[in-house]
């Protein structure tokens, strides 16, 4: 027989497998439909990121498709000043409708992280650029981050077959990674 303790683990484990594949599977509804409207809109993340800069004091950092109730935003953010601003930009009108002080918790928070952004020598856009000439598929998000010691572009991609991440190094626009995920999370890593 079983003990108390078994059921209830098992109990566990199948919930939290119901929550992660409900979470993967939202993740995924989130991708094809920032995929479907990137594939139809004549206004893009990187047109965006152009026409922040140009408008705006300050240097994008991160530039994302962002979907509030299956309507879709470009969510930018820039330092300004040494202060990091959240834009929400609707790609229809190609207007902000919204800018509001990014939170403590962000990841650009830390002042190192700030500078080390400000400094890269490989721009998001070229990184953008860079990610485009070497992969398949349309770009849902970039950002920077620092993995480690690497300071890297995080850059999302979709296409009508799935998504993959690939970094690209802020110095010398190489890219480290590329994670390939069949519609069904299946690996189908190429070694670079």
């Amino acid at each position: 027989m079983f003990s108390k303790i078994k059921i209830q683990s098992v109990i566990l484990f199948v919930a939290f497998s119901l929550i992660s594949s409900m979470a993967f599977a939202k993740g995924h509804k989130r991708e094809a439909m920032s995929y479907f409207f990137l594939k139809k809109t004549d206004f893009n993340l990187e047109q965006s990121i152009q026409q922040l800069e140009q408008e705006n004091k300050g240097k994008v950092v991160s530039a994302a498709v962002k979907m509030e109730d299956e309507t879709p935003f470009f969510e930018l953010k820039r330092i300004e000043n040494g202060t990091v601003m959240e834009v929400l930009l609707d790609p229809k009108t190609k207007k902000v409708v919204e800018t509001s002080k990014d939170g403590i918790f962000s990841r650009y928070s830390d002042e190192e992280d700030r500078t080390a952004a400000l400094n890269a020598k490989v721009s998001l856009l070229s990184a953008m650029e860079i990610a485009k000439k070497q992969y398949d598929g349309l770009i849902v998000s970039a950002q920077f981050s620092n993995k480690g010691e690497l300071n890297c572009y995080r850059i999302q991609m979709v296409t009508n077959q799935g998504g993959y991440t690939i970094l690209v190094d802020t110095d010398s626009g190489d890219t480290f990674k590329d994670a390939r995920h069949d519609k069904k999370g299946h690996d189908k890593s190429k070694k670079h």
